[in-house]
């Protein structure tokens, strides 16, 4: 949805507290990239967002703890985080809704629960303007339309 570095600095600006040391607000940044970042390991973006699919399932994934996610490689990842995929794989080019409910109930207690959240409603807020400027009603056909325009995914 928003570019990392737009992220990034999104979280800083709500972050930048005279308070605030530098080291904390790096660690803040590292996990609240860990939704994009993680999908090195598990390939999916609708399982590390949380995403809604067409029939309402959603995909989801326990996220790991910071000892687990340091010991990770892309061999093992997928047999050591607890994850499912619901829906279309590929992904469709406009993610699904997120379903804050479901993360919230698999990672409520995850020391880093609130950073990772704040990711994800950023996500959440950039679909809701997009949904607004995009008739997604063919995204099962992967075809959007933008004011009167027909935009097509690159094959």
């Amino acid at each position: 949805m928003l570019s990392s570095l737009e992220q990034i600095l999104l979280l800083m600006l709500a972050l930048n507290k005279p308070e605030m040391r530098i080291d904390t607000m790096h660690r803040h940044m590292a996990w609240f990239m860990l939704p994009d970042g993680i999908e090195e390991y598990i390939p999916n973006r609708q399982i590390s967002h949380f995403e809604t699919s067409p029939d309402g399932d959603v995909s989801w994934m326990r996220y790991p703890g910071e000892i687990a996610l340091r010991e990770m490689n892309g061999d093992v990842a997928e047999l050591v985080v607890e994850h499912q995929l619901a829906g279309p794989n590929p992904a469709p080019v406009l993610p699904g809704p997120i379903s804050l409910e479901v993360f919230d109930r698999l990672n409520y207690g995850h020391r880093w629960f609130r950073t990772i959240r704040a990711h994800l409603l950023q996500d959440q807020a950039c679909q809701e303007v997009l949904s607004k400027l995009v008739d997604t009603s063919r995204k099962d056909e992967d075809r959007y339309k933008v004011y009167g325009g027909l935009m097509r995914p690159r094959p």
